[in-house]
């Protein structure tokens, strides 16, 4: 008997505290959703080539959304799934001619998840003189905190003894405009065409000062290649590395590199160097940056690192048969005077609204709905005469974002 209550005592610790688990969903619900895939069964809202909503699917940041969550999205990631046809969207502001500025555009590619599923896809060909395209964060990285930026190159296609050139730009105060190119204080990593080779390359200035470059080549058949910063504030030291499929490997450390005030956007671009007609084509993808972005005005982009409003369409949800619904909880975290519920809808499966309640939710952590207490209608009918969808709307002032962790009604 003594075993058995040892048992039984370990399962209560387990479903108390251990994450994702089904603890908070009372044993007669009727229905709930707390996983990831009840969730993605759903519909995230969508508005200038990125999604409103996210789970775990969406996001390279894990740290950041854990399993069976739902959240507002973010500018840390990018996994290029959500097709935008000039790759210009709520994470990425245009670089086309930032870096020649000298208005070519003959003959340029640039979107995402179309000509690649889930790829940033940049293709110039037919070029007649020096020509580029690109895409520039609309956030600064924030230098007086630790970060890692990784980006993965892929699939490149180029024809023979063309010079170009990928990979990811930090340049100080850039606005992404070639007139403002600081070329006194910046740090890169490029993968990059040259003559028939194929290399990766770095270099760094700060202050007008070289700190070192250097370069590997590789194959002239190289296709792929993933490049990463590595900046460690405490030490002021930057180190660069590349994978081109058998795992990192250091490129350069830069030592007391200085960067002490740096505000650096990031550049992308797609450019060829040289005039004999050449042809390239690839795409970056698996975009993802752990660090902070600056919270203050930012050239080139803005402050807002998380959306400001979003909403989730629940799939059809059916509750058992002869009962009705009576209420339901949401059970969230990060709730504040700026992170919110704003509105909550009850839909019947064709998408009409038959209730709501838009009292916003600044505190808590599990919110009831009671059928006979919203702003408007009732939904205890839902599901006896018809099925029922549920929409949840969030707020922020875009620094930070309230979290779904379970419905259950």
């Amino acid at each position: 008997m003594r075993n058995y209550t040892i048992v039984i005592f370990i399962l209560l610790i387990f479903l108390i505290f251990v994450p994702g688990s089904y603890a908070s969903v009372p044993a007669d619900a009727d229905f709930y959703i707390n996983e990831t895939s009840h969730y993605d069964a759903g519909t995230k809202s969508i508005s200038n080539g990125n999604r409103e909503i996210i789970t775990q699917t969406n996001t390279l940041r894990l740290d950041l959304v854990s399993a069976g969550e739902l959240q507002l999205e973010n500018r840390f990631s990018d996994k290029f799934d959500v097709t935008d046809s000039d790759a210009i969207t709520w994470k990425w502001a245009d670089a086309k001619d930032a870096y020649y500025g000298n208005g070519v555009n003959s003959n340029q590619v640039q979107d995402i998840n179309s000509s690649a599923a889930g790829k940033l896809y940049m293709s110039l060909s037919d070029v007649t003189a020096k020509d580029d395209i690109g895409v520039l964060s609309r956030n600064n990285i924030d230098w007086s905190h630790d970060f890692e930026l990784e980006v993965s190159i892929e699939d490149v296609q180029a024809s023979s003894n063309n010079q170009w050139l990928s990979g990811i730009y930090l340049l100080n105060n850039w606005d992404g405009t070639q007139a403002n190119q600081d070329w006194n204080n910046y740090v890169r990593i490029l993968f990059y065409g040259y003559i028939n080779d194929r290399r990766v390359y770095t270099s760094a200035v700060v202050g007008g000062t070289s700190k070192g470059s250097s370069y590997v080549t590789l194959s002239g058949s190289q296709a792929n290649c993933k490049i990463k910063f590595v900046w460690d504030v405490s030490a002021n030291n930057l180190k660069t590395y590349y994978d081109t499929g058998s795992g990192w490997t250091l490129l350069k450390e830069y030592t007391s590199l200085g960067t002490s005030g740096f505000s650096t956007p990031i550049y992308m671009p797609c450019l060829s160097y040289n005039n004999d007609l050449p042809d390239v084509n690839f795409k970056y993808s698996n975009f993802n940056f752990t660090g902070t972005f600056e919270s203050g005005t930012v050239s080139g982009g803005d402050a807002i690192i998380y959306r400001t409003s979003g909403n989730w369409t629940s799939d059809t949800i059916s509750i058992t048969t002869g009962k009705k619904l009576k209420s339901m909880t949401i059970d969230v975290s990060g709730l504040g005077t700026y992170y919110n519920i704003t509105k909550v809808e009850w839909l019947n499966s064709t998408g009409t609204v038959k209730a709501y309640n838009n009292t916003v939710i600044t505190s808590g952590t599990s919110i009831t709905y009671y059928s006979d207490a919203l702003t408007s209608g009732s939904f205890d009918y839902l599901n006896d005469t018809e099925n029922m969808k549920i929409k949840i709307y969030l707020q922020s002032n875009g620094t930070s974002t309230p979290t779904i962790e379970d419905i259950y009604g």
